[in-house]
């Protein structure tokens, strides 16, 4: 995955190749991709989860806010809830996506209201859903909501192209409470 994140780097960055950046951040679209190890799915640990995809796209209402949707995938193991514990537990590949909206708070312009640096500083949270495409008798089914915040962070190397990551807290699924994760990934802007 690593590879394949690297790999789109690299054709995106030859194909955008600019000086550096100089845009004010109204009126400015961006858009991430990247890998997420949340949200982990119930009590489970992450090696019965394979990773998450994200795609968020942002429009940016005035200097210091932007807000937009994102989506998401991931698959991960499942079992019937059905079976008695003394049976045989039949696991399956079960796909989940998720999906809502999310506001941005650029903390930089903030503090030094100039033209928008290389350097992106934000507070992100984001609410939506997280629907899993099971059948009804499993352990995991159905929808339920999705919500998390997150400090971050996106750095352009190129003028319209960059890398960013992200560290907060995401609800844990089907549970009170949050769980710590990442998020990382290429941030574009136009």
């Amino acid at each position: 995955m690593l590879r394949i994140l690297f790999l789109s780097y690299l054709i995106f960055s030859f194909s955008i190749f600019g000086s550096g950046q100089n845009t004010p951040l109204k009126n400015r679209q961006s858009f991430k991709l990247g890998y997420s190890n949340t949200p982990k799915l119930a009590n489970w640990s992450s090696k019965l989860m394979n990773n998450n995809l994200w795609l968020e796209g942002n429009y940016g209402h005035n200097n210091f806010l932007e807000s937009g949707i994102y989506l998401g995938y991931t698959n991960f193991t499942n079992y019937d809830a059905t079976t008695d514990l003394n049976q045989n537990i039949q696991t399956y590949t079960s796909n989940a996506f998720f999906y809502g909206v999310n506001t941005n708070l650029q903390i930089l312009p903030l503090l030094k209201p100039a033209q928008e640096p290389r350097l992106d500083l934000y507070i992100s949270g984001k609410v939506g859903l997280l629907s899993f495409v099971a059948p009804k008798e499993s352990v995991l089914s159905g929808s339920t909501f999705d919500a998390s915040f997150y400090l971050g962070a996106s750095y352009f190397v190129f003028r319209n192209l960059g890398l960013y990551a992200e560290y907060g807290f995401s609800k844990k699924v089907k549970q009170n409470g949050f769980e710590p994760g990442y998020k990382l990934g290429i941030a574009v802007k136009l």
